[in-house]
């Protein structure tokens, strides 16, 4: 993964780990998925020999589930079906 790359991945979750809007937040896991699928792509391509060490693949879910534990009270996420 390019230092670009990198720096757009960090970005995108970062982001994605305080998105308070449902869809928005979508919009920034396929973006993240993107990136980490072309990467995937990019190193089997290159017949790397460290696939499984793919930048971020453990680090993803800790930055997105992250706020799960401590939610901002400030603005509350809304509930499918409520209104």
């Amino acid at each position: 993964m390019n230092n670009e790359t990198k720096e757009k991945f960090r970005s995108l979750c970062e982001s994605a780990s305080v998105e308070q809007d449902p869809e928005r937040l979508m919009q920034l896991v396929r973006e993240i998925d993107r990136l980490l699928e072309g990467e995937k792509t990019a190193r089997e391509q290159r017949g790397s020999a460290h696939r499984s060490k793919l930048i971020g693949s453990a680090f993803l879910p800790s930055i997105l589930f992250a706020r799960a534990r401590a939610p901002s009270p400030a603005v509350p996420m809304p509930r499918p079906g409520v209104t």
